[in-house]
């Protein structure tokens, strides 16, 4: 390895994985189901607050629009 060799800073597979899953499970899939039900007030807050918004809909906002 030579002194100013960059890669490290290309990430490896299984750490793209782990930051893929989450961004699915927190943004993509709470901004469509909200978009599907109408809820435009939480699409808008998942888009601008995530991911703590998409944690918010599926603790909250998909009971109350269910």
């Amino acid at each position: 390895m030579r002194a100013l060799e960059t890669n490290f800073l290309v990430p490896d597979g299984p750490f793209l994985l782990l930051l893929v899953v989450p961004l699915v499970f927190l943004l993509i899939l709470p901004l469509g189901q909200a978009l599907h039900r109408g809820r435009l007030g939480w699409a808008v807050a998942i888009v601008l607050l995530s991911p703590w918004a998409g944690i918010c809909w599926w603790l909250f906002g998909r009971r109350a629009s269910a």
